[in-house]
């Protein structure tokens, strides 16, 4: 399984055939526009399957799946934390939870980026625990 993770800062439908030269499985790109903004073509050909969240249209976390595999969204995912997404991933040869990030909440005072992590570490704690000790 071949994943990617690439900040494409704003503007993925000028951008994506480039990274998808690299042929991923999966795609996680931050700051890539809400996909009704993608274009999908020969060059860019459309996802399998695909998850986005985001306060933005022009910049939120996209996740791409170019396999078998389909995304949905943990049971257990915090809303809170914005942009850190538990992503259950199947069709594959085995089942994983995949974190997708992108460490940046505006709104959080107590801070957008590292403390995201932070945050998001300590919520997920009996969920990385236990999925290790699968």
């Amino acid at each position: 399984m071949k994943l990617i993770t690439w900040n494409c800062q704003g503007a993925f439908r000028k951008k994506a055939a480039q990274i998808l030269l690299q042929r991923p499985d999966i795609l996680v790109i931050p700051e890539c526009e809400h996909p009704d903004k993608l274009v999908f073509n020969s060059t860019t050909p459309a996802p399998n399957d695909l998850l986005w969240v985001g306060d933005n249209v022009h910049k939120g976390l996209g996740v791409f799946s170019y396999g078998d595999y389909k995304f949905q969204l943990h049971e257990q995912h915090n809303a809170a934390l914005k942009i850190i997404l538990p992503i259950a991933v199947t069709g594959g040869q085995f089942d994983f939870t995949l974190f997708a990030i992108w460490a940046n909440n505006r709104q959080d005072p107590d801070g957008q980026y590292v403390e995201q992590i932070w945050k998001a570490l300590h919520h997920y704690e009996h969920l990385l625990d236990s999925e290790r000790a699968s």
